[in-house]
């Protein structure tokens, strides 16, 4: 029955003394050390994450911005062609209306003649 005596005392002066570690340090303390380390390790790995995204977004609005001047400078050669093609079109209309008048007139011209040798 003695040995128990004993160990119960021992268990006892653990319990006087929960918050002490065995440098007689607080645990509270050290917990709360440890804690702020791991706060801090946590913000550098955050704030590195952070910038590497950062990273990642700033090349696709590069890409982005690239392919958008691409794009549009694709489409101004598109729109340039597309109104030469209108003038070409209009050009070609000219040519043929002239065309229609040139023998309307030679049809109205060969009509008089014909009126006149007839009279």
């Amino acid at each position: 029955m003695e040995v128990q005596e004993i160990e119960s005392s021992s268990e006892d002066e653990q319990m006087d003394t929960p918050n002490q570690d065995s440098d007689g340090e607080e645990n509270g303390e050290e917990q709360l050390d440890d804690s702020e380390d791991l706060n801090e390790a946590d913000d550098e790995s955050l704030d590195s994450e952070l910038e590497k995204y950062q990273k990642i977004n700033d090349q696709l609005k590069s890409r982005r911005t690239k392919q958008e001047e691409e794009d549009d400078g694709d489409l101004e050669q598109i729109l340039t062609k597309l109104k030469q093609d209108e003038k070409n079109q209009a050009s070609v209309s000219n040519v043929e209306a002239s065309n229609e008048l040139k023998k309307a007139k030679a049809v109205r011209n060969q009509k008089k003649v014909i009126d006149q040798c007839l009279q």
